[in-house]
């Protein structure tokens, strides 16, 4: 959840997140129109960094957006973006894991363009 993210350092509110929850269709766009009525079409980016044999970082970009949480209380400004997080695992041998949830019947996840570099 929103508690698991420590980078750039672990935000004191978690809940007071930006450009985390997405798709929330029909919600009034004044709350965050770039995340609002998006259809549930994303282009995603997840960056993987591995910082020695068993750690890394990583950080995700939803529609050219990085998350982030606000601090001052001035949502103008987000104070710790991009934000992401510290995990650990054998960075030799990684997989890619994925969850999909939704409401209603039917859902589809595409996973295309899919690029590793070292």
């Amino acid at each position: 959840g929103e508690g698991d993210y420590n980078l750039p350092s672990a935000p004191p509110a978690p809940g007071n997140n930006h450009r985390v929850w997405w798709d929330r269709d029909g919600v009034d766009p004044y709350q965050n129109a770039a995340t609002a009525n998006t259809g549930g079409i994303y282009e995603i980016v997840i960056k993987l960094h591995a910082t020695s044999d068993t750690t890394a970082t990583a950080y995700m970009n939803i529609r050219g957006l990085d998350q982030g949480f606000e601090t001052d209380g001035n949502w103008n400004t987000i104070e710790l973006t991009p934000a992401g997080m510290t995990w650990t695992g054998d960075m030799h041998h990684l997989l890619v894991f994925y969850g999909l949830y939704g409401y209603g019947a039917t859902h589809t996840a595409e996973f295309s363009d899919i690029t590793v570099t070292q």
